[in-house]
């Protein structure tokens, strides 16, 4: 079963084609009853898909999932944040977050629709590159690592190196995501990772640490 209120009649379009895509996403994924997936969702001027993100929730508070969803955008667009308006070229903004919901049976579908336009002059770098920020838990191995792939509404072409190094940017954009996850943390929303392998629960995630290289195409295929 999906839905909210009213099931898939109840969705807009965008939001059931964002289903899906969440749907075949986590067809690899085990997201056990009572966890959350946050899908962000960001838009750019001239494209006509949004760009998404996702991020495994545990809530630990008596928040329902339309406060949960509202709480997760909010720590995003909060100034200082990565996603705030003054931290966004003014051709992007961030559109909402769709929260999806475990329960015995499929999935709760709840949206968060808000738009929060960016300000920000900086000519922003092309569509086809990415903000690559490590998800880390207290765990070693590989299995216990995970990636965010963010749209780069947050570094201007200006503050890229030839070598595709974020330079002086680097600390200014740790600094926008450890915000972000402790405005979660302290909300009681507690992020996790979610993993493949059958038996292996969520993983609280510790830290959120963006990677010295912008990322394109090219290296996520790798």
């Amino acid at each position: 079963m999906v839905g909210g209120s009213g099931g898939w009649g109840s969705l807009s379009g965008e939001a059931v084609r964002i289903v899906l895509w969440v749907y075949i996403a986590c067809m690899t994924l085990r997201v056990p009853v009572g966890y959350h997936n946050a899908v962000y969702r960001f838009a750019l001027d001239g494209d006509a898909e949004e760009m998404v993100f996702s991020l495994g929730v545990d809530n630990v508070s008596a928040d329902g999932p339309s406060v949960i969803a509202e709480g997760l955008f909010d720590a995003a667009v909060d100034a200082g944040s990565f996603a705030s308006p003054a931290n966004m070229c003014s051709v992007y903004r961030m559109t909402g977050v769709t929260l999806y919901t475990a329960e015995l049976g499929g999935s709760l579908v709840t949206e968060h629709n808000e738009i929060s336009q960016g300000t920000a002059s900086a000519a922003p770098l092309p569509s086809n590159c990415a903000v690559l920020v490590q998800k880390r838990t207290g765990v070693g191995g590989r299995q216990f690592r995970g990636r965010i792939f963010c749209p780069p509404f947050q570094s201007g072409e200006s503050n890229i190196s030839a070598t595709g190094d974020h330079g002086g940017t680097l600390a200014e954009l740790q600094s926008e995501w450890g915000q972000f996850l402790a405005a979660i943390v302290g909300e009681a929303y507690s992020p996790v990772l979610f993993h493949t392998a059958e038996g292996v629960p969520p993983t609280p995630i510790t830290q959120l640490i963006v990677d010295g290289k912008i990322a394109t195409q090219r290296r996520r295929l790798r």
